[in-house]
């Protein structure tokens, strides 16, 4: 089984040029390395990564990240 990849590397996976074809300015891309992929334009990038099929975290759809306990 392929493990799950990051934000960073769906984007790298995806490809910036296919991400722009898709209506995504590149500056809002290079941020999206940086920052993470907004939650409002995950289930967008999901289907991008869906059909190339890439791994995605269980979470990645999920609005937040589960918080380790102290």
């Amino acid at each position: 089984m392929a493990s799950c990849l990051n934000d960073r590397q769906v984007i790298a996976a995806i490809g910036a040029e296919a991400l722009a074809g898709a209506g995504f300015n590149p500056e809002q891309v290079k941020k999206w390395r940086q920052r993470g992929i907004p939650w409002r334009l995950r289930a967008i990038v999901a289907d991008m990564a869906k059909r190339k099929r890439l791994p995605l975290p269980p979470d990645f759809l999920s609005q937040r990240k589960a918080r380790s306990t102290p």
